[in-house]
């Protein structure tokens, strides 16, 4: 399965768009995270819809390594990631959240 979403990234930061793209074999997920200019890879798991996934983004900070979790739904993605700098979350939905917060 390979699947495509533009999304907004939100960080400490602000917002920014962005991209996620993967395919996934099985439970084996290898993809692309994009925003700010940046493209890293990662490698992760696809369980039932959710997604987990690590990589690392080579920025003009340096290395900043990440580790996220996602729903994939049928028509979008949403999720959430942890970097040594703080918390992102990122959806393909504007300005909502398509399943509420637990």
């Amino acid at each position: 399965m390979q699947r495509s979403f533009d999304i907004s990234v939100m960080t400490p930061l602000g917002k920014f768009s962005g991209t996620i793209e993967f395919t996934a074999e099985n439970t084996v997920v290898h993809g692309f995270l994009s925003f700010l200019g940046m493209k890293s890879q990662f490698e992760g798991e696809f369980i039932n819809d959710n997604l987990a996934f690590s990589g690392a983004m080579e920025t003009p900070l340096g290395k900043i390594d990440y580790k996220a979790e996602a729903t994939v739904f049928s028509d979008g993605i949403e999720g959430e990631g942890t970097t040594s700098l703080g918390v992102l979350s990122f959806s393909s939905y504007s300005d909502r959240r398509r399943k509420p917060k637990a």
